[in-house]
């Protein structure tokens, strides 16, 4: 069924475990229906073109990136900078 998102939020750092990037971690920007997340990296995956996933094809951790989120919540736009700066933090 669509709809589960498993306890998967705006800004939650997550790691690929399957296709060619795995072993990557990635912010999660958006959540999709359907068991699908939006995540960027700052690099390979810009904010401007976010990378969508299936849940079942990632571990989420429990840190969450909340400057971002509160970036995003405030409608500011997030720069690819602060989402490697943010991802390294939380590693």
């Amino acid at each position: 069924m669509c709809g589960e998102s498993a306890g998967v939020q705006m800004g939650s750092l997550a790691c690929s475990l399957q296709g060619r990037d795995k072993g990557r971690f990635y912010l999660v920007v958006g959540i999709d229906r359907c068991g699908m997340v939006l995540m960027v990296d700052g690099e390979k995956r810009k904010v401007n073109n976010p990378k969508r996933k299936n849940l079942k094809h990632l571990k989420v951790y429990r840190e969450v990136a909340t400057m971002l989120v509160e970036k995003i919540q405030a409608g500011k736009r997030i720069a690819d900078v602060d989402v490697r700066k943010a991802i390294k933090s939380l590693l």
